[in-house]
């Protein structure tokens, strides 16, 4: 069983990219995750809302969504994910699925 060891926004996402996307709701990932490490209901900006993720592999992700227009999205959505290699995002998917989230996978 893989585990997510922290989220928190002092998690080093640094040099994360694009790596697939996770179809669920915001209230799916906040049952595992807790409130969300960054809000912005800012339109210009291009994250509205975002999950930094450290694994016991440790791996280092993200979970946000893009180009929302400052809007959270609260129901089902096309979430992004970020890591700083593939099998960043591996792993995250086998964390969520450990934890018991229903999710659709795809890859970037």
């Amino acid at each position: 069983m893989l585990e997510i060891v922290r989220v928190s926004p002092h998690v080093d996402t640094n040099g994360t990219a694009l790596r697939g996307y996770i179809t669920t709701s915001y209230q799916e990932l906040e049952s595992v995750l807790g409130e969300p490490t960054f809000v912005d209901y800012d339109p210009e900006e291009k994250v509205a809302c975002e999950w930094s993720i450290e694994l016991e592999t440790g791996s280092v992700c993200t979970i946000y969504s893009w180009r929302t227009q400052g809007r959270v999205p609260y129901g089902e959505y096309r979430w992004h994910v970020g890591g700083r290699k593939t099998e960043a995002f591996d792993h995250l998917i086998e964390a969520l699925d450990d934890a018991g989230i229903q999710i659709e996978v795809e890859r970037a």
